[in-house]
């Protein structure tokens, strides 16, 4: 007998547009070298549907989802010291501080993942982890971002197998999202990094079979001599 379907809130749906509409920013680095940005709307977009969906929680969240939005523009443009720090001349509060004060909250958690990444993005993995290690996901795209930036983290403290799992459970969180694979590549060099290179060649063969369209996919086979050597 087929059961009935949960029927999903409409706080829940709110929250997956909220978070779906950021997490097109959710990065600026997923290893270190490329810059991966999914902005589609634009900032303007996710800063206005911010606000809409603050309108209808508790005063907190909602003060937590002003500050995060007006401090998304500065992430936006690169500037990660700001971003972290604020801008106190226009009274535009930052990440760090956004944390500490509404971290309990959705808006808390979201800018608890873009601390991470900007930390991530001026080297430092360690203090990254403890804010992505606080997160608490309100859905599986946000946790399948919280899971790759832990890759990177791992990746950059040179712990190759733990950051090669935590890609690959990542795409298993979210398989459809966009990011799956490139995410299994990074999976795949991690396992070749720590030794593991028959793992990092199976990994590479589910990329070619789940993501066949994908940009990796057609480069599986220069993946393939490249992580062998």
């Amino acid at each position: 007998m087929l059961k009935p379907k949960k029927k999903i809130s409409k706080k829940e749906i709110k929250q997956d547009k909220l978070v779906t509409r950021f997490m097109q920013v959710e990065t600026w680095t997923l290893d270190n070298q490329k810059l991966l940005t999914y902005v589609g709307l634009g900032v303007a977009a996710v800063i206005l549907i911010v606000f809409v969906w603050s309108d209808r929680l508790s005063t907190m969240e909602s003060e937590g989802a002003s500050r995060l939005g007006a401090i998304l523009p500065v992430y936006n443009n690169g500037d990660m010291q700001q971003a972290i720090d604020g801008v106190p001349a226009r009274g535009t509060f930052g990440l760090r501080s956004i944390v500490e004060e509404y971290g309990s909250t959705d808006a808390g958690n979201l800018a608890k993942l873009l601390l991470s990444n900007a930390l991530l993005s001026q080297d430092k993995p360690e203090e990254a982890l403890g804010y992505l290690e606080d997160i608490d996901p309100p859905s599986r795209l946000m946790e399948s971002a919280v899971l790759s930036a832990r890759g990177v983290a791992l990746e950059k403290l040179g712990e190759h197998e733990d950051a090669a799992r935590f890609f690959e459970r990542a795409v298993s969180t979210d398989p459809t999202n966009p990011l799956s694979s490139e995410r299994l590549v990074q999976a795949a060099a991690n396992f070749a990094k720590s030794g593991e290179r028959d793992r990092a060649g199976d990994v590479l063969k589910t990329l070619k079979k789940q993501y066949p369209q994908s940009a990796a996919a057609r480069e599986v086979e220069r993946y393939m001599a490249e992580f062998a050597s």
